[in-house]
């Protein structure tokens, strides 16, 4: 799992390795030059849904990794969106 924007940067072409484009140099320039761009970043390899949550003005979104009772993480999605 990659959390945190430090961990968008160019070495993240490893956990994809066949994703297009298909030059690793092209692949780490893109990586770069959207970094600054980025605030807020996760990473998790694995099959799972999330719910979505809406009770007003607040939204809330239960992600749920494999086939686990409990959510894996809980994102209060109304609280990015105020930035």
């Amino acid at each position: 799992m990659l959390t945190g924007v430090e961990d968008y940067n160019p070495d993240q072409i490893r956990v994809e390795p066949k994703f297009s484009p298909d030059n690793d140099t092209e692949r780490r320039a893109v990586l770069q030059t959207e970094a600054p761009s980025i605030e807020h970043f996760e990473y998790a390899d694995a099959p799972g849904y999330a719910v979505i949550k809406v009770d007003g003005t607040q939204v809330q979104a239960e992600i749920y990794a494999n086939l686990n009772r409990q959510p894996w993480k809980t994102l209060e999605l109304s609280a990015l969106l105020a930035r």
